[in-house]
């Protein structure tokens, strides 16, 4: 049975920082389920039922989103990070998929509330995860006949909302000090520590899947590479 795990956005942001990935991530793509509505949503049940569909009615691998956006805010994960999305036809090489379950079309249901902050956040840790700005979110609607993720949601809006979401919780993250235990085998006191956590808050550096940076591993020339492009896209997006 395929299992499938909640989050919070505290949480979220934690897995997420915790996740290696090893392909080139080049937008996020945004989408509504229309049909199972919000009022349709009954937790997990409802996950596995998108699941089945995929799978076995759709005959694809795996369900395809990365992440479900449910009515109560819960952020569900999906799709492994390191895999491309079955989302946009002819369009899904390097992207990340969030599904939004409701029926945002204009006079249906709409995106408010736990749901809409769980998506603006989503959208904004992405963003930092990997090197992103706004010019890379993609409605569904913009490469597909579709009205997704619902003639009620404004591109523009959407993007203000997400920018200030951004500024707000980049002014709450200047407020706290920088924590070197993200990774478990970083001690307080070495002398990378705060280099290492600052890298990490830019989506620079990774660490490993059970936690731990990898402190004492040697440097190979693929990992240097890797981190050298990143820097780069970072500097890029930056100007």
């Amino acid at each position: 049975m395929r299992n499938f795990n909640s989050y919070s956005i505290s949480e979220y942001r934690q897995w997420l920082n915790r996740q290696s990935v090893n392909r080139r991530v080049t937008h996020i793509q945004i989408h509504h389920t229309w049909k199972p509505r919000k009022t349709d949503y009954t937790g997990e049940r409802t996950i596995l039922g998108m699941y089945r569909y995929h799978t076995e009615t759709r005959g694809w691998t795996d369900i395809a989103q990365h992440i479900t956006i449910a009515p109560d805010g819960v952020i569900w994960d999906g799709r492994n990070l390191n895999l491309d999305p079955a989302g946009i036809s002819g369009h899904n090489r390097g992207g990340i998929m969030i599904e939004m379950i409701g029926n945002f079309d204009a006079g249906e249901e709409k995106l408010e509330g736990p749901q809409l902050q769980s998506v603006l956040a989503v959208v904004h840790l992405l963003m930092k995860r990997f090197a992103l700005n706004q010019s890379h979110i993609v409605f569904h609607r913009e490469h597909a006949g579709k009205t997704c993720p619902g003639t009620g949601i404004n591109k523009t809006e959407f993007i203000r909302q997400v920018n200030q979401w951004k500024e707000e919780d980049e002014r709450s993250v200047d407020d706290v000090p920088i924590d070197p235990r993200r990774f478990s085998d970083v001690p307080n006191n070495h002398y990378a520590a705060e280099a290492i956590e600052s890298l990490a808050k830019l989506g620079i550096i990774q660490g490993r899947a059970d936690g731990t940076f990898g402190l004492k591993d040697p440097l190979t020339r693929a990992d240097a590479a890797l981190l050298l492009y990143r820097f780069l896209e970072y500097l890029q997006n930056e100007r």
